[in-house]
């Protein structure tokens, strides 16, 4: 049953993900909109960070496939840890912006692997960012809460810096 679950909530993300691309003005292409972003990833558990260490790496890539105003749906591949602690979650978000600061949150799939065992799992975050400099290339500055529903050993906190292309 679980892995019926798994495969409805997969075949869903695809199907809103290829509505919104499906979306897109011809103004945009593939070859912009895209947010790169690299910095730290601390884990929440005492376990994990014992294991891996205190800050671990992260970095992303995400893409805007719908604008509404100040809103934006965007789809995203990140991965964050370790050694033996990662996880690899692509996931639906939604940002919105406001002057300098922006900030959303998305849901999706992750592949993981924590001290024990590998697992698919359901994946979300929470983000609030700043632009450090506005330009064609805007720079920004990212702190988000990563999550899992299969316990606390791939959660964690990550700070990072990205470019908008």
């Amino acid at each position: 049953m679980k892995k019926i679950g798994w495969v409805l909530a997969c075949l869903l993300v695809s199907g809103l993900g290829s509505r919104a691309m499906a979306q897109e003005s011809d103004a945009q292409t593939l070859g912009s909109n895209w947010d790169l972003r690299a910095g730290v990833y601390v884990p929440e558990t005492a376990s994990a960070r014992n294991a891996e260490g205190d800050t671990c790496f992260a970095f992303g890539v995400e893409h805007t496939v719908l604008e509404q105003g100040a809103w934006a749906g965007t789809i995203s591949v990140d991965y964050y840890g370790a050694g033996k602690i990662y996880n690899v979650p692509i996931q639906l978000n939604a940002r919105s912006t406001s002057g300098r600061l922006h900030y959303g949150l998305g849901v999706g799939a992750g592949m993981g692997k924590d001290q024990v065992h590998s697992t698919t799992n359901l994946s979300y975050n929470l983000m609030v960012g700043y632009v450090l400099k506005k330009a064609p290339a805007p720079m920004t500055v990212d702190l988000r809460y990563l999550g899992t529903g299969t316990g606390k050993q791939l959660n964690g906190w990550s700070l990072t810096v990205g470019m908008h292309f």
